[in-house]
């Protein structure tokens, strides 16, 4: 059981507060009976101003991390941005995790199922809850592949972009190449170590996917065993940070 601090009255009266001046509405969600609450508080504001104007403002969920079917349907039918943390199942997931311990195994199972979100066009974008984890984005890219319940995995593009273009999308950003490294966009980058690159998949998705460099598949550092090092960050143009050596950065 948890503690619910907001009643769905009040949750519908933030919703049409905001909605109805154009900013985006965030709630803190754990649990189903905390997302049952803010799901109900969504169906009340929709009586009062209408499904098209709350789906406008990208309202954000943070965790959700205990949905089945139709709920998903539920956060898709109001274009709800789910924010999610993989690292959480690495943390606590697994046969003798927090969440098998405090939940049974059939509920434990089901939970933070990143593939099941993204297989029913919920708009997803991954986090790490800092300080609960550590900000390490690479990380959330191992974890998002390599999730306990292995239906529940993402491939490694399908992390990154999430924690890249979905992030920008999420915040309203008009920008079309807001978030990817193409002519057009603003120059906002990264430049990481990386070992090796390869186009990373979940085996149990490998078929779906190319991994021969004919067929144009954008590869990424592989992530099993080391996890890349940032050398430098750029924000608009501007370098935020530099570690590369002054030759390097030539």
């Amino acid at each position: 059981r948890g503690t619910l601090y907001l009643n769905r009255e009040e949750i519908a009266a933030h919703l049409v507060a905001c909605s109805s001046r154009g900013i985006q509405a965030s709630f803190h969600v754990i649990g189903d009976g905390a997302l049952d609450e803010v799901l109900a508080g969504f169906d009340l504001a929709a009586e009062q101003i209408g499904i098209a104007k709350l789906q406008m403002c990208r309202h954000r969920l943070e965790h959700v991390e205990m949905v089945d079917e139709a709920t998903r349907a539920r956060l898709l039918q109001y274009a709800i941005m789910v924010s999610m943390q993989p690292v959480f199942d690495q943390a606590w997931g697994g046969s003798n995790g927090m969440y098998i311990q405090r939940l049974g195994e059939e509920r434990a199972a089901s939970m933070n199922n990143l593939s099941a979100m993204l297989s029913a066009g919920v708009p997803m974008v991954l986090g790490s809850d800092a300080p609960v984890t550590e900000v390490d984005g690479w990380q959330v890219v191992r974890a998002g592949m390599n999730m306990n319940n292995t239906d529940a995995r993402i491939s490694a593009r399908a992390a990154f972009l999430a924690q890249t273009r979905s992030t920008y999308r999420a915040m309203g950003e008009m920008n079309p190449y807001a978030g990817q490294l193409v002519i057009g966009a603003p120059a906002t980058f990264a430049v990481w170590t990386a070992s090796e690159l390869a186009v990373q998949t979940p085996d149990v998705r490998i078929s779906s996917w190319s991994t021969d460099a004919r067929a144009g598949t954008p590869m990424l550092p592989v992530v099993d065993q080391e996890i890349p090092q940032c050398l430098r960050t750029v924000r608009a143009g501007v370098t935020l940070f530099n570690a590369l050596e002054p030759s390097e950065s030539a």
